[in-house]
């Protein structure tokens, strides 16, 4: 949203910018296992001030392979906030 707002303020043509030079750059990129818990994926959020985590495995054997010494992770999905806060609605209906 920031980057979007940074871009509008100086009133430039969003259809000739590319994402690269708009996006918010991060050293790493924060990640979920599809095993892990919410409440672990909901602290990361918390920890690292992202809105949205992908979820993420490890590549089988056999798959394409990074040129690189670099793990090569598939990207299966993704929990947002949103996703976690519909979650924590539900069960407090549940308990009520």
């Amino acid at each position: 949203r920031h980057d979007i707002l940074r871009l509008s303020l100086g009133q430039a043509d969003f259809r000739s910018i590319p994402v690269g030079v708009v996006m918010t750059r991060v050293p790493q990129v924060i990640t979920a296992a599809p095993e892990e818990s919410v409440f672990s994926a909901a602290s990361k959020m918390v920890a690292y001030q992202v809105e949205v985590l992908p979820v993420v495995r490890p590549k089988v054997a056999g798959e394409e392979s990074s040129t690189h010494n670099e793990a090569v992770l598939e990207v299966l999905g993704s929990i947002s906030r949103t996703t976690i806060t519909k979650l924590f609605a539900e069960l407090g209906e549940r308990i009520l």
